[in-house]
């Protein structure tokens, strides 16, 4: 997706105000309604892929030694408001036999206060600080049984 970006210094605070605000009002309407082309069959043959992909990546890795930890991070609806899990993943990840550790159950676990749950989310997908602090708290303590003790 287009991000506004400029290429020389604006003329004013108003007009750069302005321009992003124009922007922003545009990429709200032009994305509002993404979803249409989605169809269940686009969605199923995207996820099918994605799911190919990472068990190519988890095979050469295993080749070459290495362990993988699979994780299904959960978004903001998920933690906060206890939305389902998506089963269509779910179920492409057991299709293809890759065990993935869903990380919704933890993190409301872990924060149970569903204020500071909210708070670990910017926005429905990506993490706040405290967001990253509390994932890689759980993270952490899988690689460290993976690989041992981290001094």
């Amino acid at each position: 997706q287009g991000q506004l970006v400029w290429v020389r210094k604006p003329r004013s605070a108003i007009l750069q105000v302005l321009l992003n605000g124009l922007h922003v009002l545009d990429e709200q309407e032009r994305y509002l309604h993404w979803g249409w082309f989605a169809t269940p069959e686009v969605r199923a043959r995207l996820v099918d892929r994605a799911v190919r992909s990472l068990v190519d990546v988890r095979t050469r890795l295993a080749a070459a030694g290495f362990a993988t930890l699979v994780y299904v991070s959960p978004m903001r609806d998920q933690v906060v408001d206890d939305a389902p899990i998506d089963a269509l993943v779910r179920e492409t990840l057991r299709k293809y036999e890759v065990p993935a550790a869903y990380l919704k159950d933890e993190v409301r676990a872990a924060v149970v206060a569903r204020e500071a749950r909210s708070g670990l989310f910017a926005d429905n997908v990506h993490l706040s600080l405290a967001g990253h602090e509390t994932w890689g708290g759980i993270i952490g303590r899988d690689l460290a049984g993976v690989v041992g003790r981290v001094p």
